[in-house]
Formats: structure tokens, C-alpha cells, sequence
């Protein structure tokens, strides 16, 4: 980030990291704080890696703070204003708002329904990137009022199989080696469970 840019703090937690594939149900992900250095009327982009998809209607996309509302769903906890911006648009993996005032001395952030892809991304950055500004031509070029980059978490997936064998001859006695990466540790007494397919004994 260039050195006129604003530093930009903010967290991702993700309530699971099991694929949407394995679930059926998208996990909820909050985003908080959202705090700039200085005030600022701009606009503002998240983007989510790659396979992740934001998956929310207007009814449960909550980004409001408990003195604007008495309706707790749409409340986040610690935030002490309003998201400016309101409801963003979405488009798969990004989410953008159109140009609004945010104020240093506050804290935003949102609560809503992501869906988690079946593996962390592997051929571009497994990270969320957070823009206000990326509609900026001023200050600096096209440098960004603000940024983040904030390293996401892996999926819930084994990873990296291989399967080494000793022959393919039809009816001969074989000898396999399983190799795989896990992403959470395997609990004492835990283990693996391999199906073969029909016709192997």
C-alpha cells in the first residue's frame, strides 16, 4: 500500500469452514471493525477469494448499530453506526457500495451469508481485499484512500491425494499407498475412512 494511503484494521470470522458441498448451508461471516484513519466520502469493495460466493438477501444482511434499530437481526455487535453504504451489491465473490461518508471516530461492520468453496484457492491469493476508494483517480493516481488485505482461512478439506499403487493387472494382489493433507488435526482414537470402488476387495 503506498505510503499516503490510510491504514485500514478490520477481521473476518466465518462461523464454518465446511464446504458448502458437504453442508448444504452457507456460514455466516462477520466483518468488523470496518475504521478509517480520517474521514472519508468514497466508495468501498470487499473481495472474497476466489469460490467463496456471497450468498444474503436485504432480510439478513445486518450492518446496523442498536441505536438506529430495535430490530436485533439487523444489529452487529461493537459497531456504533450504521454501514453508510447500506446493502451492497454483490456479484459472486465481490461486494460494492456506492459512494458514502464514513467518519474516523466510528466503527462499521457487517454480518451476513457467504458460501464456502469445496478448497481454498490455489492459483490466486487465499485472502479477503478490502478497498475504500477503489473508485479513486485522485490522491496519489489510482492509489486507494484505504486498504487491507487480511489472509483468510483454509477450508475444511482434505487436500493434495495421492493414490500410489503396486500394479494394474487385472486379479493380481495390489499394494496401495494413500497420501493426503488434512487441515484440522485428527482427535486420539480419530481416523480416515477410504471407500474403494465396486469390485475391489
Amino acid at each position: 500500500m503506498d505510503s499516503n494511503a490510510l491504514e485500514l484494521q478490520t477481521m473476518f470470522q466465518i462461523s464454518s469452514l465446511l464446504p458448502f458441498s458437504l453442508t448444504g448451508q452457507e456460514a455466516i461471516i462477520t466483518v468488523f471493525p470496518l475504521h478509517v484513519e480520517a474521514d472519508l466520502d468514497t466508495s468501498l469493495r470487499i473481495i472474497a477469494p476466489l469460490g467463496f460466493e456471497w450468498q444474503f438477501s436485504q432480510q439478513d444482511f445486518a450492518y446496523r448499530s442498536n441505536s438506529t434499530t430495535s430490530v436485533s437481526a439487523l444489529v452487529v455487535r461493537g459497531v456504533t453506526a450504521d454501514l453508510p453504504g447500506g446493502i451492497p451489491t454483490k456479484a459472486s465473490n465481490v461486494l460494492t457500495w456506492p459512494i458514502a461518508s464514513y467518519v474516523a471516530s466510528e466503527r462499521y461492520g457487517f454480518s451476513t451469508r457467504i458460501r464456502v468453496p469445496d478448497h481454498s484457492p490455489t492459483r490466486s491469493s487465499n485472502a479477503f481485499f478490502v478497498e475504500f476508494g477503489y473508485t479513486d483517480r485522485t490522491w496519489g493516481m489510482q492509489n486507494r484512500s484505504t486498504a487491507a488485505r487480511v489472509v483468510a482461512p483454509a477450508v475444511r478439506a482434505l487436500a493434495n491425494a495421492r493414490v500410489e499403487y503396486s500394479t494394474n493387472l487385472v486379479g493380481k494382489v495390489n499394494h496401495l499407498r494413500f497420501r493426503i493433507e488434512t487441515v484440522t488435526s485428527i482427535p486420539t482414537l480419530g481416523g480416515l475412512l477410504i471407500r474403494g470402488p465396486a469390485g475391489f476387495v
